[in-house]
């Protein structure tokens, strides 16, 4: 991946999680958090990074989490829980 689209990429699933947190989050920005988990995942199983399992399956939950309560409550902004 070229540096310039490692960085652009980066900067999306940042400001997607920011604005997750912050209450602004809509569908579009939790897929972006939901495909940074991914991506983290594959780019271990292929050598990079050494994090367990465990906390993949935590950040996959809380996104979910996340959409299946704003599905709940009708909510409008989905904030991170």
């Amino acid at each position: 991946m070229a540096r310039a689209s490692a960085s652009e990429r980066s900067l999306s699933c940042h400001l997607a999680l920011v604005a997750c947190r912050d209450g602004h989050g809509n569908s579009h920005l939790v897929n972006e958090l939901m495909r940074a988990v991914y991506l983290s995942w594959y780019l271990q199983r292929a050598g990079y990074g050494n994090q367990l399992v465990e906390q993949f399956k935590v950040a996959e939950y809380a996104v979910e989490n996340t959409l299946a309560h704003a599905h709940e409550t009708g909510s409008g902004g989905l904030r991170l829980r």
